[in-house]
């Protein structure tokens, strides 16, 4: 689980109410600023709140790295456009974090994850299993992938289910909250549907 803060838009009249109404709430969704600024934005609009009165997302750490040597902070005034909420992150998103961090200095991620994941290196592959080897395990159960099919590729076998597990997380996580770019998997889907 991790902390935290939302800013709210100092300009808004409703802004102290929104603080009020939104400090201390607990959220369950993915590591992604985008995701968490989503569904506080709906939580608000849910209480009668103005679209975009929440302006900003930032784990408590960094919020309070940024501000740390500020002369105006910590600030009372500034501290009631500032909330703080919980979020806690699902195994599926653990292992996407996962991923997305090994594949930070890419470009276009989403675009060429599966060519990415495919290039990640035994001691990424090593580091990325161990950190997620309950989801991959499943995974691989949920499947019914023949293990037998892939001994015939003659990688190592732990590489080569867990680059398809991170595939499937990762073609997961796109679908959902990309730029509805469909990954190469998805589109042979669509093409044996429509065929």
């Amino acid at each position: 689980m991790q902390t935290y803060i939302i800013t709210m838009d100092m300009e808004n009249e409703l802004s102290e109410a929104a603080v009020s109404a939104l400090n201390g709430r607990f959220f369950t969704c993915p590591q992604n600023y985008q995701a968490i600024w989503d569904q506080v934005s709906d939580y608000l609009s849910d209480k009668g709140f103005p679209h975009g009165i929440a302006q900003d997302v930032f784990e408590a750490v960094e919020y309070f790295a940024q501000n740390f040597h500020s002369e105006n902070w910590p600030s009372k005034d500034l501290n009631l456009f500032a909330a703080a909420v919980s979020v806690e992150h699902s195994v599926e998103d653990q292992g996407c974090a996962d991923l997305l961090h090994l594949l930070r200095n890419k470009d276009d991620v989403e675009a060429s994850f599966e060519d990415y994941v495919e290039d990640l290196t035994g001691k990424d592959l090593q580091w990325v299993y161990g950190r997620n080897r309950d989801a991959v395990n499943l995974w691989l159960a949920e499947s019914r992938t023949d293990l037998f099919d892939l001994l015939e590729t003659q990688e190592n076998l732990a590489e080569v289910v867990t680059v398809l597990w991170a595939k499937t997380v990762l073609g997961k996580y796109f679908d959902k909250y990309g730029r509805n770019i469909p990954s190469s998997s998805q589109l042979e889907a669509d093409e044996a549907v429509s065929a």
